[in-house]
């Protein structure tokens, strides 16, 4: 099970935080259509966390969203 371990200023250990996380591959496509039918909207897509354009070879999606803003919810 993947854990992380927090530290206080003098280097001793004073928590540790188990994480029961799973996850899997989900293609652009999929996420795209769960994205507009729970209600957001893409703005952009970069290739990683330095706002690198995205890449089709690339590993990784980072996509920013925004809530869709429609006439309910003015």
């Amino acid at each position: 099970m993947p854990f992380y371990e927090i530290y206080n200023s003098n280097h001793v250990l004073v928590d540790k935080q188990f994480l029961d996380i799973h996850f899997s591959l989900i293609s652009r496509d999929d996420y795209e259509e769960m994205v507009t039918n729970t209600g957001f909207v893409i703005k952009e897509i970069f290739g990683d966390y330095d706002y690198n354009p995205y890449s089709e070879d690339g590993m990784f999606m980072n996509f920013v969203l925004t809530k869709k803003i429609t006439m309910e919810s003015k």
